[in-house]
C-alpha cells in the first residue's frame, strides 16, 4: 500500500511540475533570449503592462503588418490550469522578460518561426481583440494566432484548450508580445 500511495505521490508531483513550466518547442527560436520573472513586484509591473496591451480597444485604422517590418520581444506569458481527476485543479502563470530587447525580427522572421501562413498579415486574418478559446472545434484552438491591437504592438498566441475531459481537462495560453521598431 505504501508504495502505490508513493508511485501516485511521484506521478502528480512531476505533472505538477511538468505544468508548471512553460512548454518550449524544441529549438525555438526566441527561448535565447527570455528571463523568468520571479519577484513579485516585477511581475505585478508586467502584469500592468500586459493588461494595458490586452485590454486596449482595437484602433479605427491601423497601417497594417508588412513582412518586412521590425519586431523587437518584449515579453512572453504562458498561463492556464490543469484538472485531473483525482488531483483537482492546478494552476499556473509564469513570465519572461526579453534580455534582448534591441534584437529586431522582421514580420517575414516571425511568421516563419511560428510557422505561419504569410498570406495571415492580409488585414482580414489578422485579429484585432483576444477571442474566448474554449472549445476543442474552435479553429484558433492548437493553432497559433497573429493579434494586432495597435500599430505599436504584435502579439502572437497559442491557446490549447480541452475543456470536460473525461479524466482531464486544461486550458494553456502561450502569449509572445512585440514592439514595433523603426
Amino acid at each position: 500500500m505504501k508504495s502505490i500511495c508513493c508511485i501516485i505521490l511521484l506521478v502528480v508531483l512531476a505533472c505538477t511540475s511538468a505544468i508548471a513550466q512553460p512548454v518550449r518547442f524544441p529549438g525555438f527560436a526566441l527561448d535565447h533570449s527570455l528571463q523568468l520573472v520571479q519577484s513579485t513586484d516585477s511581475n505585478a509591473m508586467l502584469q500592468r503592462q500586459i493588461d494595458s496591451i490586452r485590454n486596449m480597444l482595437p484602433q479605427p485604422t491601423l497601417q497594417g503588418v508588412g513582412l518586412q517590418d521590425k519586431w523587437s520581444l518584449s515579453f512572453y506569458e504562458d498561463f492556464g490550469w490543469t484538472k485531473m481527476v483525482p488531483y483537482g485543479h492546478i494552476n499556473h502563470h509564469v513570465r519572461y522578460i526579453s534580455t534582448l530587447p534591441d534584437e529586431t525580427y522582421t514580420t517575414a522572421t516571425l511568421l516563419d518561426t511560428f510557422a505561419l501562413n504569410r498570406r495571415v498579415i492580409d488585414s482580414a486574418q489578422v485579429l484585432r481583440f483576444f477571442p474566448p478559446i474554449f472549445e476543442r472545434e474552435d479553429p484558433l484552438n492548437r493553432a497559433w494566432s497573429l493579434i494586432a491591437m495597435s500599430d505599436e504592438n504584435l502579439i502572437i498566441r497559442y491557446v490549447h484548450s480541452y475543456p470536460n475531459g473525461n479524466q482531464t481537462s486544461w486550458y494553456t495560453e502561450r502569449v509572445y508580445y512585440f514592439k514595433r521598431r523603426i
